[in-house]
């Protein structure tokens, strides 16, 4: 993780702008306190990603591309713009969403994203695709579950029996857990939508 938020420090210095995006579900949880440095130094514009899997009050969204002219509206060439935020929270989605094609690697799992990539998205804006970082102390337990609950930190290194028998208990959902296929079933149905819309950062606030 060190080295990845050096190199975000280095690239920030060629970028004009930081897009930030946010699990629309847990926006507070995926603020990433180590990101402290490299937004404090440019405009940042934040996007909310997975706004079909969130409450009718979640964040909106205003227009990426309008936000990034309007900061810069007499620059002469490119607008360079960072494209930052934790692992698996749709940072690739949104730049194959603005170039309009798919120009990334996308999956719902997270460190898809491995390197860097600049992405042309019109014909004076690039976006600079970043592979998601989590802060090397995840001390709080609280947001530790929430990201584990959006599929943040990878299952694999996860009690998946223990993390979906919290989920259901935290969402007040009745489902047996008895063994890891009923754990996976729930947290694939729980991050597909299908158990309803959930704003993650009340729970245990």
């Amino acid at each position: 993780m060190k080295k990845s938020l050096e190199a975000l420090q280095d690239d920030i210095k060629k970028c004009d702008a930081v897009i930030y995006v946010l699990d629309a579900r847990c926006p507070k949880a995926c603020l990433n306190p180590a990101f402290q440095d490299i937004v404090k130094r440019k405009p940042v514009i934040f996007y909310y990603s997975k706004i079909d899997l969130a409450p009718a009050n979640a964040p909106k969204n205003k227009d990426v591309i309008a936000s990034l002219q309007n900061l810069f509206p007499n620059k002469l060439g490119l607008i360079k713009a960072m494209v930052i935020g934790v692992p698996n929270c749709g940072k690739s989605t949104l730049i194959n969403k603005l170039a309009k094609r798919k120009k990334t690697m996308t999956g719902d799992k997270p460190g898809v994203t491995k390197i860097k990539q600049w992405v042309p998205i019109s014909d004076n804006i690039w976006c600079m695709d970043t592979p998601g970082v989590l802060w090397p102390n995840l001390e709080d337990q609280r947001v530790a579950k929430i990201l584990a609950y959006i599929g943040t930190i990878k299952d694999e290194v996860l009690d998946i029996i223990e993390l979906a028998k919290s989920l259901a208990a935290d969402l007040k959902i009745k489902r047996e857990i008895t063994d890891e296929q009923s754990a996976k079933r729930l947290l694939v149905d729980f991050r597909a939508g299908k158990l309803g819309k959930f704003n993650l950062d009340k729970i245990g606030g």
